[in-house]
């Protein structure tokens, strides 16, 4: 009886799996975002999904956005919103659910500072703060998602700037504070581009 039990399931899990359907929630118009880059959406404490997309938005330099399981889109934020796109442009890394219940992202380009990019905060009704404008020297572009390390700060890299122009790896605490922990040099390897993962030994690894 036992056999026959564990055969009926595994027969029932197989015909569950092919009666799976694939449906379009929400196809993006331009106005509302473009371009929603290789991250992952995220869901947050509300159960709704949040992401970025690279490009659209009011203007045309992306946007941070929540969708629920009926396709319904709210458009949170449009970046660029402030003169010289102080706000930051194009967020390339996507976002993560911080512990406090909030997102964290950054942009790849804008900022005060030009065209190094941002770090910034956003809360799950769209009220943003730039948390962190790249200089340069402290890291310019990032491009991946960042990671919260246990200590419950962020960590993330940049594909560009530090001391030999070649990307730097750097933690940030929820309040914007930010430390240049590596700047990538000669033998290194170049282009960081993969989020960090923190080992069960407290380091973080990552490629280039």
């Amino acid at each position: 009886m036992r056999i026959l039990t564990q055969l009926l399931l595994a027969i029932a899990s197989v015909v569950a799996l092919q009666a799976q359907t694939f449906q379009t929630l929400l196809i993006f118009d331009g106005l509302n975002g473009a371009n929603p880059v290789d991250t992952s959406l995220v869901q947050g404490t509300n159960g709704e999904l949040y992401g970025t997309t690279l490009g659209g938005g009011a203007n045309s330099s992306g946007t941070v956005f929540k969708i629920n399981a009926a396709g319904e889109l709210t458009t949170l934020y449009s970046f660029c919103s402030q003169a010289n796109c102080a706000d930051g442009s194009l967020p390339y890394g996507g976002l993560v659910l911080g512990s406090d219940g909030n997102f964290y992202g950054t942009t790849s380009q804008g900022g005060s500072n030009g065209i190094s990019g941002t770090v910034f905060k956003i809360t799950p009704v769209g009220k943003l703060t730039t948390l962190h404008n790249f200089s340069g020297q402290d890291g310019a572009g990032p491009g991946a998602p960042l990671i919260e390390g246990t200590d419950g700060n962020f960590y993330g890299i940049t594909q560009n700037g530090g001391s030999n122009n070649a990307g730097t790896i750097f933690k940030i605490t929820p309040a914007g504070a930010l430390t240049s922990l590596y700047s990538i040099q000669s033998g290194d390897g170049f282009y960081l581009n993969g989020p960090l993962a923190e080992g069960t030994d407290g380091n973080f690894y990552g490629t280039t």
